[in-house]
């Protein structure tokens, strides 16, 4: 009887230390995955994001604001990155634009403004504003009606406010 409590505490002792093992690898890997890919001081990740759903070089701004919920981990997840423009800067950016047809004139859509509630920035009236889906099931990515029809919504809201020489990066995944 003795012995047989012996075996099953040392068992128990032994699951434990591998149930440890694998949540300290699982936390490491996590962290590491984090800070490679989505936590960032600098925005770098959501500046690439941005440049390759618009095409432009955004590379000069100026990071004024970055407020990131993602964490590396899935799920519900907000973004906002402002970045500031030289005037010089700002018009190259509006010159690219007005070669690209998806951009439409602000203010937003005020259903398209619903969703971007709960951020905290200033919502511009002069400029431009690029709406993204980057949901698997979206057919036409730049369409944002049709998002409402799903229960999850992965979308990127890019806008130009002319007035301050900004650009305003939003994500939000729910």
């Amino acid at each position: 009887m003795k012995k047989m409590k012996t075996i099953f505490i040392a068992i128990c002792v032994l699951v434990l230390i591998i149930l440890i093992i694998i949540f300290v690898t699982i936390f490491i890997g996590a962290q590491k995955y984090s800070e490679k890919s989505l936590f960032t001081d600098t925005g770098d990740v959501y500046l690439d994001r941005a440049k390759e759903i618009t095409g432009l070089d955004l590379d000069h701004g100026k990071v004024i604001k970055l407020f990131d919920t993602k964490g590396g981990f899935l799920g519900e997840a907000k973004v906002l990155l402002e970045l500031q423009y030289s005037n010089e800067d700002y018009k190259a950016i509006e010159e690219q634009i007005s070669a690209q047809k998806y951009w439409k004139k602000l203010p937003l859509e005020d259903d398209l403004t619903e969703h971007l509630l709960g951020l905290d920035f200033e919502l511009p009236q002069n400029g431009y504003y690029l709406f993204y889906d980057r949901h698997s099931e979206a057919d036409f990515q730049y369409d944002y009606k049709k998002m409402k029809k799903r229960h999850s919504m992965d979308f990127s809201v890019l806008i130009l406010d002319n007035d301050a020489k900004k650009i305003i990066y939003i994500e939000k995944d729910t």
